[in-house]
């Protein structure tokens, strides 16, 4: 009996030993782990964030190219942006973007660049573009503010300054400098008051739009005495029609501190000669003289300017 259970204690032994040794085998048989290839990479170069204006050209953008991966890279970019392209085969987004915003809104886009290899690996580089109303600058085209004379103490008629054209978004209207009892509407663009101070001002009228563009008419505005006869007045005169008249010297006018030389004028108000003298009558606006022969006869209210 104990022979017999020697026995089999060695057929178990022996049986474990080839066990180990049939593991240790196919152990050995197992092949290393493949190498992993490096995935495509952009490294530390980024892509800035691009503003472009709807209806404008946007100068060519070439984005970085890749290193590393296995076999040919492949480049895409993502969203597509309304107007503008990308050649994945010269990295290149061009175009003109076409998308109108009212300002101050923009459109943004998150763009996503992304290289691909041959192994299905990637690499990602994000970067906003945001696409903006085209820039126009406001105008006032070929309008002009003529030079103003108004007279001290007197109700100026109201002066309505030109409307401008362009621009982005509101515009906004001024005028400087400021003069004494003289106020500016600038929603209506008016000028009115009355004027309390002599003063001759070179006048700035300005537009500007909601980003900050400008357009600007410039113009004088003078503030002087109203001319004046003190007081002087011009007798009622009968002539003979075939005779020469006497020649009547007409009464000088003071005027302002800045006004230039002086014009005087002599016309008739009446129904049957509305600013003409009698024929044959004659007005020297520089000698301030009445002479000629009357040659129809009539009654004549004179207006003297």
């Amino acid at each position: 009996m104990s022979g017999c259970v020697v026995s089999n204690k060695l057929i178990w032994n022996r049986a474990l030993s080839c066990l180990s040794m049939l593991f240790l085998a196919v152990t050995l048989m197992l092949a290393p782990e493949a190498e992993a290839q490096d995935a495509p990479s952009f490294g530390d170069e980024p892509v800035p964030n691009q503003m472009y204006e709807a209806g404008v050209a946007i100068e060519a953008l070439v984005l970085p190219e890749a290193t590393g991966g296995s076999g040919d890279l492949t480049y895409s970019l993502l969203p597509e942006v309304s107007g503008l392209a990308f050649d994945p085969g010269s990295r290149t987004l061009s175009g003109t973007p076409s998308d109108v915003v009212t300002f101050p809104e923009k459109v943004f886009y998150l763009m996503a660049y992304e290289v691909t290899d041959a192994d299905g690996a990637t690499a990602t580089l994000t970067f906003n573009i945001s696409v903006e109303e085209e820039d126009v600058d406001p105008s006032f085209g070929d309008e002009m503010v003529p030079n103003q004379m108004v007279s001290a103490g007197e109700a100026i008629g109201p002066l309505v300054l030109p409307e401008a054209t362009g621009g982005n978004g509101d515009l906004t209207y001024s005028l400087l400098p400021e003069v004494p009892g003289l106020t500016f509407d600038a929603a209506s663009r008016t000028l009115s008051g009355t004027p309390s101070e002599v003063a001759i001002s070179l006048m700035t009228y300005e537009v500007t739009d909601a980003d900050g563009d400008t357009a600007t008419l410039t113009f004088e505005l003078e503030v002087d005495t109203r001319p004046s006869f003190d007081g002087a007045t011009v007798a009622d005169y009968s002539y003979t029609t075939g005779d020469e008249i006497e020649v009547l010297v007409l009464p000088p006018a003071s005027v302002g501190e800045y006004e230039g030389p002086q014009r005087y004028s002599l016309s008739s108000e009446s129904s049957s000669l509305v600013g003409e003298l009698p024929e044959g009558l004659v007005f020297d606006a520089e000698a301030r003289t009445l002479s000629g022969t009357p040659t129809i006869a009539g009654t004549y209210e004179m207006t003297y300017r």
